[in-house]
């Protein structure tokens, strides 16, 4: 069946509200993280020689994509 076929309806119409701000949110960590962003090991290496803050590396790692209890796991 073509696209053409369905009625054009708004995407509030489609979707849920939380549907779409998923999405909305995986395009902006996409966005942060194709910009310049060291690497997890290079976190890692800073983090233990005290070269950023634990808030740093948090943020940091969040913005890779690492849910908090991975980063938990990692820290120790």
């Amino acid at each position: 069946m073509y696209l053409s076929a369905y009625p054009k309806r708004p995407i509030s119409v489609c979707y849920s509200g939380p549907h779409v701000q998923w999405y909305l949110d995986e395009m902006q960590r996409e966005l942060e993280v194709t910009r310049r962003m060291p690497t997890k090991a290079d976190l890692i290496k800073w983090f233990k020689a005290n070269s950023i803050t634990e808030a740093e590396y948090r943020e940091d790692m969040g913005r890779l994509g690492y849910a908090e209890r991975y980063i938990n796991l990692y820290m120790t």
